[in-house]
């Protein structure tokens, strides 16, 4: 049965058992020396992602949970959809281990697919709506999926790739094998399966080629209690997810916390920083979850009377520099609760509530063990920069692996830590500071500078909207600093840029390149792709200072 429930996804029993073994013996091992800014150990009371929901559902049935535009959801009525839709997937032959990919946007059937899916023991591949052509179909044939919910704007995407060998189910695709309204019958509710695959999430490929994460029931629900606990997360909050569903992000912090705690969620088809105070104020929202990107485009619109007309009070943020931090919470008068996090381990650090830090990303949470290793795998004490490992107290709290690649997920583990490759230090107290992703960093004359600390320097210009720093080659085989500017005030000159940089960088990290853009390359979740500003390097419209 055991081997059944992993089929397909290239994660051998062997490797199962000695990675579940191994990490045993590290949490009963664990000691004092790695507990330093750790809280205490976090659990869940559930097995099953749906188990929340089956709870609420009997206890306030008529209490409404969702909202999304004009459409309202109670606890009842999304319990009795998701039976609905699980059970007309189990008739299609969907069920237990059975991948499924979700080509959707945000919105009430979103959620009840991802929550059919868990139900019967099915597999979500929750599917990046900006994916077509080729990268669609590397993630569909890649993933192993057996069937495809999607909405019908995605119909054509689909269609385009030619035959899939793939059971559609679409309101509008031809070729489907039933529509999602039509899905309809009496689910087999036997499935108990906390340890097996609730999901393969693909990373959002900023690098280069995405890969499947594996995670299981467990991850879920833990990330969610972490999450809780960390945002303390009340019955009486409104929970504002703007990120898109097919993100680690907007599935943990943006939906299951808020379902456990009790707390209502407000779901939108997407961020508008023009929408966005005007939403929370209508929709009376108390949190959200942001990442740097989000945070800096609400800083930078204009100031308006209403910035503190609102009831939130608190934003879960990734990666936001501390003077960033600073002017949001005193403009918006919202707690910013920074932390660290990747698709593989999950949240694995916070700012404490009770004890900030501005600047840094916290201290791991109960789940896991932390430490800076330099390239040989050695640990590094205090203030020494170097790769971020990770690795869980907890077993389920972490990825299973990479899906269909045993090579890479050995790789990633090695040495029994998880290698994030994002550079980071700790301080005395064992907070974390996030440095850069590992292949964002600059080498520069024997120095290695990193790409957020130069971004943060030239953000301290009061005419800078936005930038990206990354590296381009230079003559002598080594990189020079490149920056991309979005400015706010349209008569900033490359002069005043670069003496501001003079000013406040060190020589070696001072770019020898600027250049203005409109916009910047970015993800759907709005993570500038710095891997294609590489790639078109020095251009045209380049000035070399």
């Amino acid at each position: 049965m055991a081997a059944a429930r992993w089929a397909g996804t290239g994660i051998s029993a062997s490797f199962r058992s000695f990675f579940r073994r191994s990490f045993r013996r590290v949490a009963a091992g664990w000691s004092a020396r790695y507990s330093r800014g750790m809280t205490e150990p976090v659990e869940s009371p559930y097995r099953l992602i749906t188990d929340p929901l089956r709870e609420r559902a009997a206890s306030t049935p008529d209490l409404v949970f969702c909202r999304s535009g004009a459409e309202s959801l109670t606890y009842g009525q999304l319990w009795s959809e998701v039976r609905r839709v699980a059970g007309g997937l189990q008739t299609l032959g969907v069920g237990r281990g059975t991948r499924v990919a979700l080509v959707m946007d945000n919105g009430p059937r979103f959620l009840i697919t991802w929550f059919a899916l868990a139900l019967i023991g099915a597999v979500e591949v929750p599917v990046n709506t900006a994916f077509h052509g080729a990268s669609l179909r590397y993630v569909l044939e890649q993933s192993g999926c057996a069937a495809i919910v999607l909405d019908d704007r995605y119909a054509d995407r689909v269609s385009a790739l030619g035959p899939l060998d793939r059971l559609l189910i679409c309101d509008a695709a031809e070729g489907a094998v039933a529509t999602w309204t039509e899905l309809a019958g009496d689910p087999d509710e036997s499935f108990d399966g906390t340890t097996e695959p609730a999901a393969i999430m693909y990373t959002s490929g900023t690098t280069g080629r995405s890969k499947g994460v594996v995670l299981s029931h467990r991850y879920f629900l833990l990330m969610a209690a972490a999450n809780i606990r960390n945002m303390r997360l009340r019955e009486d909050d409104v929970y504002y997810t703007c990120l898109p569903l097919f993100h680690g992000m907007a599935q943990l912090s943006g939906t299951m916390a808020p379902l456990i705690a009790g707390a209502e969620l407000v779901v939108v088809p997407k961020f508008s920083a023009s929408r966005f105070w005007d939403d929370c104020r209508r929709y009376g929202v108390t949190g959200f979850g942001s990442i740097a990107a989000m945070t800096s485009m609400l800083h930078n619109r204009p100031a308006d009377p209403g910035d503190r007309d609102h009831r939130v009070r608190f934003a879960f943020a990734v990666a936001v520099p501390a003077t960033v931090e600073r002017r949001f919470e005193e403009r918006f008068g919202v707690r910013l609760i920074n932390g660290y996090g990747i698709t593989e381990a999950g949240q694995v650090t916070y700012q404490p509530y009770d004890a900030p830090k501005p600047g840094s990303a916290g201290t791991p949470v109960g789940l896991y063990e932390l430490e800076i290793h330099d390239p040989h795998d050695r640990p590094l004490g205090p203030g020494e920069k170097g790769e971020i490992v990770v690795r869980p107290r907890q077993y389920g709290a972490m990825m299973a692996g990479y899906h269909g690649m045993p090579e890479a997920t050995v790789e990633a583990f090695r040495n029994l830590w998880l290698h994030t490759g994002d550079l980071g230090y700790r301080d005395a107290d064992g907070y974390l500071y996030f440095v850069d992703r590992g292949k964002d960093a600059i080498r520069r004359r024997g120095e290695n500078i990193s790409s957020l600390e130069v971004e943060a320097a030239v953000l301290r210009h009061p005419g800078v909207a936005e930038v990206a720093a990354y590296p381009v080659p230079s003559r002598l085989g080594e990189d020079e600093v490149m920056i991309a500017v979005m400015r706010a005030d349209e008569t900033l000159t490359v002069a005043e840029i670069a003496r501001h940089c003079a000013a406040e960088l060190p020589r070696f990290a001072v770019p020898a390149y600027i250049r203005f853009v409109t916009a910047l390359p970015r993800t759907p979740t709005a993570k500038v792709e710095k891997y294609r500003l590489r790639a078109e390097g020095v251009t045209a419209d380049t000035h070399q200072v």
